[in-house]
């Protein structure tokens, strides 16, 4: 699963020289989304933009989300790798992100764990890239690497505790847990189970923990359909995806897309 997130807002990063027309066609369209969704309670809130525009790595005010149209942008991230922007997104931004400058609504931050790329590929099609932090074992690694070509996944150095992805809260990792008859998490432990109980879940929780890798992980989005294909893939996660593609993508490699009325 895709590291849980509850923020608001996404960074949107432009790695390569788009025309200021192809990043406000993909605004509009982030803009408009809900309005497919319109019969749905609530639509705006669930389906409305969520993108921040970030142009420069010293950025301070952002546009929350940013709607355009833009006159123009810059974009200091040209050619940046996923690694690159993944390590600048983990420092900079979150709740108590070193780039978040609004004390008096401290709830309207950018994610840490999730961001949008608009690419080379995105002046051609207007897709884009949604990358999300995973944590995934060496096994669906190469799952995920033979069943699709156009697989997006970055390993992630310098790995602590405090930063570590729970795989714990893995979709897959429940359903194998589901699968043996055993699943807890050592942190919902009744305070009843033996001592005995508890050890034996630790070193069985600690040994999971090292078999499992982080990654940055990207799935191509149809802007048309961005905001409700993250609310699946923060549901499911996108390792899900790529290792039980199904019928989930077009030929192109897209996850599909489309409004339920």
């Amino acid at each position: 699963m895709a590291d849980p997130t509850i923020a608001p807002y996404y960074g949107l990063f432009v790695t390569a020289g788009l025309p200021v027309q192809t990043v406000n066609a993909i605004l509009s369209k982030a803009n408009d989304e809900y309005k497919m969704y319109s019969k749905l309670p609530d639509a705006e809130q669930l389906f409305g933009n969520c993108w921040a525009l970030v142009e420069t790595r010293d950025q301070i005010v952002f546009q929350k989300p940013t709607r355009g149209p833009l006159n123009a942008y810059k974009s200091e991230f040209l050619n940046a790798s996923i690694d690159e922007i993944g390590e600048f997104v983990e420092r900079h931004f979150g709740k108590t992100g070193a780039m978040e400058s609004e004390p008096d609504d401290p709830n309207r931050y950018i994610a840490k764990e999730v961001f949008g790329i608009l690419d080379s590929r995105t002046a051609e099609d207007e897709t884009l890239l949604f990358v999300a932090r995973e944590s995934i074992t060496a096994e669906d690694e190469a799952q995920i690497r033979t069943k699709t070509s156009l697989s997006y996944l970055h390993h992630i150095d310098n790995v602590t505790q405090e930063t570590r992805t729970d795989p714990i809260l893995s979709p897959i990792l429940r359903l194998n847990a589901q699968r043996s008859g055993s699943y807890a998490h050592p942190m919902t432990l009744s305070t009843e189970a033996s001592l005995e109980d508890r050890d034996r879940l630790k070193a069985w929780y600690e040994g999971m923990i090292e078999d499992y890798k982080e990654v940055w992980a990207g799935i191509r989005l149809d802007s048309n359909y961005a905001f409700s294909s993250i609310g699946g893939i923060l549901y499911r996660g996108v390792a899900d995806y790529l290792l039980f593609p199904e019928d989930d993508f077009d030929e192109t490699g897209v996850l599909k897309g489309g409004a339920p009325y």
